[in-house]
């Protein structure tokens, strides 16, 4: 809200044209010399503070040594993005090339560039993780590859070894036939085995010469024929699988050095190798536990069932040793595709580094911030520039009246629709000479005063225009039309739209065109009726749009409501909106009346006959223009019978000539319904006019 104790505070620029403005800008009067009108711009006086405002104005946006000047934040703003492309991009290019990559590639400022547009589209996901930018800061520095490795070869066969190892634990021999000395030494056992074969019954023995009798032969025989016997001789099998099986996991074909594995791959492979050798560990020590286990049950507890052995998690030490060996896969096609993969790493690496530069840097942000810095500065520029070509042309202005005379007269003979009134520039006094013909104008009659008062304002506009500044002024032009006659109307409409209106490509659609509102906004008020009613036909920024709730660039109408001690502004009433001509208004109140199924109880059925007579009036007067009455008229139109079906009622209730009739009902109230009916079923007839009609309800 504004009043006249903060009016200096509003922010845009206002040009009022009304009386005050006349009384300011144009001096009436009569010189004594010459007996001739004259009146005065008075711009000239303000030319030198004109000038000292622009100056200022470009003070403010360029600054000194005193003044922080606008452009101030916004060339920093562009200084600080410029420094990538000044030193910094050369600094982190070199130090790429040289630290991080050993100068093994081809790096500067140029390569860093090019990668900025494809890899800001995705800072972050660019930036790797600590673990991968280990791993890749070493495989990017490798000149050759190393040779192929063999991948592992295993077979984890504990388990079935467990499984095989339990069906001894749970046998119980029988403990026939045993004899002592070979059941508690195994060495006996088999070396008593072996003296079978080699002694014959009824010979000497080899070791003590004595005979060997049939009967100890038998013995011996019976003995390993039995179940703990034989349970002995199935053992030796599994110590010897347990062995076997420890050996294979002792000689997995491993590299035999680290040194082996191509950089990058070697601390993964080392890794991963020592959580290996732990379950090798492991494994090893489960053979023994079960070699122990297998042991303790042939010695001692032969006769006996024993707990059996859980079987031992074979899978997670098959997992590392298939990730181990994955490494050794990975590795080995690094090796094979060496001169694909490195160039691919390389590029990776060089992404993560140039993203993490951006994001540290805040390269985007200070992107950002440049980009719009140099559309304000652009913009602050063009303001400079302005101001400077409008100092030159103050500091130029010799006799800017002459060009000023030439606007005017154009103005003022599309006012008047005449050419023989003139302005003419008198040099010397720096004053205007109105002419009629080629003599001084005399007596001007206050439409023409008007008329040369809007062309001062209309020249001033130009002025404003000319200086690309109009799209910044609210206009209030407060009744151009007083004193002016209705011949002047459509002249002062045109000028207004031709002046303040073009059309433009629309921005979504370029091959349309939409209306543009030069000024900023624009007020209009008017006594005048039938100019009210063409300022409806002015466009607005969104075309010919009007809406009873104000909302931006729409058209809105008021009207200005006075009381005794005071007045206030209100939405036009709706009357006024909906309709331009009384004919309008006339016909849509028949229209209604017709449609209305209890018209014979209407509180309007006492005036459709007055209704019903103005409007056939002026239909009748459009349709057959003539100086016949309109009943001859409408004969003329619709005929005898319809014309007096329509006539009948509205003759006899729109003129009380008997005073006995003011007492009384009248049957004839019915016809006005049948009239109005009638007056409907012709006018449709005239099929463009009735729905032109129509249209406007």
């Amino acid at each position: 809200s504004y009043s006249k104790n903060n009016l200096a505070d509003f922010p845009y620029e206002i040009l009022v044209f009304n009386s005050d403005y006349v009384k300011d800008n144009l001096k009436w009067g009569k010189d004594e010399n010459i007996n001739a009108i004259f009146f005065q711009v008075g711009e000239d006086a303000k030319n030198a503070k004109k000038i000292e405002e622009l100056e200022k104005k470009i003070l403010e946006i360029i600054g000194d040594e005193n003044i922080k000047g606008k452009k101030e934040p916004f060339l920093t703003d562009i200084n600080d993005f410029e420094a990538f492309d000044g030193n910094l991009f050369t600094i982190e290019s070199r130090r790429i090339k040289n630290e991080i990559f050993s100068s093994l590639i081809d790096f500067n400022k140029g390569h860093f560039k090019k990668q900025i547009p494809f890899v800001k589209q995705n800072i972050n996901g660019f930036i790797l993780n600590k673990t991968a930018v280990t791993k890749l800061s070493k495989i990017v520095k490798i000149e050759e590859p190393k040779p192929i490795i063999e991948e592992l070869e295993y077979s984890l066969n504990i388990n079935q070894i467990i499984k095989d190892i339990n069906m001894v634990l749970i046998k119980e021999p029988n403990k026939s036939d045993v004899l002592n000395i070979l059941e508690k030494n195994n060495e006996t056992l088999d070396w008593v085995k072996k003296g079978l074969k080699l002694n014959k019954p009824k010979s000497k023995c080899l070791f003590c010469g004595n005979e060997i009798t049939d009967e100890r032969i038998k013995l011996l025989n019976e003995f390993y024929k039995n179940e703990s016997s034989k349970l002995r001789e199935s053992s030796k099998e599994l110590f010897e699988k347990l062995r076997n099986e420890e050996e294979a996991i002792i000689n997995i074909n491993f590299p035999k050095s680290i040194q082996e594995i191509n950089e990058g791959f070697q601390e993964l492979y080392s890794k991963k190798k020592k959580l290996v050798d732990r379950k090798i560990n492991s494994y090893i020590k489960k053979i023994k536990t079960i070699n122990r286990r297998l042991s303790e049950k042939i010695n001692k507890h032969i006769y006996d069932k024993v707990q059996e052995i859980a079987e031992y998690n074979i899978s997670s030490f098959e997992k590392e040793l298939r990730e181990l060996n994955d490494i050794i896969i990975k590795n080995n096609e690094f090796t094979n595709n060496f001169k694909d993969l490195i160039k691919t790493e390389r590029l990776k690496y060089i992404n993560h580094l140039v993203a993490k530069f951006l994001k540290e840097k805040k390269y985007i942000s200070k992107e950002k911030k440049y980009e719009k810095a140099k559309i304000e500065i652009e913009k602050l520029d063009n303001k400079i520039n302005e101001y400077y070509k409008e100092i030159e042309r103050i500091k130029a202005l010799k006799n800017s009246g002459e060009e000023g005379s030439l606007q005017f007269n154009y103005f003022i003979q599309s006012f008047l629709g005449k050419e023989d009134i003139k302005i003419k520039y008198n040099k010397n006094e720096k004053k205007f000479r109105l002419l009629r013909g080629n003599l001084v104008a005399k007596n001007l009659s206050e439409g023409e005063k008007m008329a040369i008062s809007f062309s001062h304002f209309l020249v001033t506009l130009k002025s404003i225009k000319d200086k690309n500044e109009l799209n910044n002024y609210i206009l209030f032009i407060d009744d151009p039309m007083s004193s002016l006659d209705g011949n002047h109307i459509f002249q002062i409409n045109a000028l207004l739209k031709e002046f303040l209106y073009e059309k433009v490509p629309n921005p979504s659609n370029p091959s349309q065109h939409i209306w543009n509102q030069k000024c900023l906004q624009l007020f209009i008020s008017t006594h005048n009726y039938e100019f009210f009613n063409l300022l409806k036909e002015l466009p607005t920024t969104n075309g010919f749009s009007y809406s009873k709730k104000p909302q931006k660039g729409r058209e809105t109408r008021y009207y200005i409501s006075r009381k005794i001690n005071n007045s206030s502004i209100e939405m036009l009433p709706k009357v006024y909106d909906d309709f331009k001509s009384e004919y309008h208004y006339l016909f849509k109140q028949i229209y209604d009346f017709n449609n209305d199924p209890n018209n014979t109880k209407s509180e309007k059925l006492l005036l459709m006959p007055n209704i019903l007579r103005r409007f056939l009036e002026i239909y009748s007067l459009a349709k057959y223009p003539s100086k016949d009455e309109v009943d001859e008229r409408t004969t003329k139109i619709f005929g005898a019978v319809a014309s007096k079906r329509i006539l009948k009622p509205f003759h006899y209730f729109s003129h009380f000539n008997n005073i006995d009739r003011i007492g009384k009902q009248s049957e004839l109230l019915a016809d006005i319904s049948v009239a109005c009916k009638e007056l409907i079923k012709q006018v449709k007839k005239d099929k463009k006019h009735y729905e032109a009609l129509k249209s406007i309800l």
